[in-house]
């Protein structure tokens, strides 16, 4: 659904003023007010001051200890988010990780065929209930009288259902989820069947009522696209060209996406295109899972990481691994600080 949700904007350092923000919940005065239990409070503030610890501790880190700084903060960043949404969680419940690497083979071929167990408690399946959406930040051009016209941007929560009956997620399905990650699996001749590249642009008359134009790669046929995605039959074609059609849905009271989709931090959408719920999750857990993947390999697969970083056999994994980290450094936290929030921070570049 289409949501005004408050949107900070603020021209600086992303990363910097992500942890600006973040670091407010490291006070007990600040904290107080939000939290209506004591206990809850301190254990917020702590997770905070400790995530906060791991991610600078990470900055002088190599690519060979960095998972594990990253993946522990962002575990405190997991649980922050969990006792401030549920102050009674079952602390038994936040013992383990949630998660199980101990399949991982050692044979840096099928690396990405391996898969990554979810268990029925533990710090993961906490965290994901309260992650059940994609906030995706959008831009309409709002039209007031003759040609005037000025932006405007909405955020639309995209809502993917839990996966309570999913066991495992697969290692090459999770990267393929990351939308950063796209032009690399298109440089490296990896097929990527879960994210079909998408341009959205919205109209808004003077009398309220909207047009929605939708470019989408043809990854898929027409008739695919309508059975993914239900929204899509609320839309005209328009052209269809060699690499992509063009849709429209004219004069309407409300815009309809295609769901679920995830954006980038370039501000790049994708739809999430995969017929197995099992990877019709959020952006923050598959941040999650992947890092949980790459610190249990760093902790006890040392030859394994070896291999991946030398490129020896498998060059490209470690072009993606790093890739993914250097992303999910910035952009994890700032998920999280959304969540805590309930608003949209809009952090862009200094120039």
């Amino acid at each position: 659904m289409m949501r005004m949700l408050p949107i900070i904007s603020i021209r600086t350092n992303p990363e910097k003023e992500t942890w600006r923000y973040l670091q407010l919940f490291s006070k007990d005065s600040y904290v107080t007010k939000l939290a209506t239990e004591e206990k809850a409070k301190n254990q917020v503030v702590s997770c905070i001051r400790q995530a906060a610890e791991f991610y600078t501790l990470s900055k002088s880190a190599t690519i060979l200890t960095k998972p594990i700084l990253l993946y522990y903060g962002m575990q405190r960043l997991a649980k922050a988010l969990i006792f401030l949404k549920n102050p009674d969680v079952d602390l038994k419940n936040l013992r383990t990780h949630g998660l199980n690497g101990a399949g991982i083979s050692d044979d840096i071929r099928s690396f990405l065929l391996n898969r990554v167990p979810k268990g029925k408690t533990g710090v993961f399946p906490e965290f994901s209930k309260w992650l059940t959406k994609n906030n995706i930040l959008v831009e309409k051009t709002v039209y007031e009288k003759g040609d005037y016209s000025h932006k405007d941007k909405w955020i639309f929560e995209c809502d993917i259902s839990d996966f309570t009956n999913t066991n495992a997620f697969r290692v090459y399905d999770l990267l393929s989820l990351i939308p950063e990650l796209a032009d690399l699996f298109y440089y490296f001749k990896m097929k990527n069947d879960m994210l079909i590249p998408c341009g959205l642009s919205i109209r808004q008359h003077s009398s309220g009522e909207l047009d929605t134009l939708l470019t989408i790669s043809k990854k898929l046929d027409l008739n695919s696209l309508q059975t993914h995605f239900s929204a899509i039959k609320e839309y005209t074609l328009k052209k269809e060209e060699q690499y992509q059609f063009t849709m429209s849905a004219e004069r309407k009271n409300e815009v309809k996406l295609p769901s679920p989709m995830v954006q980038a931090e370039n501000g790049n959408l994708f739809m999430i295109a995969s017929t197995n719920d099992t990877y019709k999750i959020t952006d923050a857990r598959v941040h999650y899972i992947l890092m949980f993947l790459f610190c249990h390999v760093a902790r006890y697969k040392a030859p394994l990481l070896k291999e991946i970083i030398e490129g020896t056999d498998k060059s490209e994994y470690i072009t993606m691994i790093e890739k993914f980290i250097e992303v999910s450094e910035t952009k994890f936290p700032k998920l999280i600080l959304d969540e805590l929030t309930g608003r949209y921070f809009l952090f862009t570049e200094n120039k």
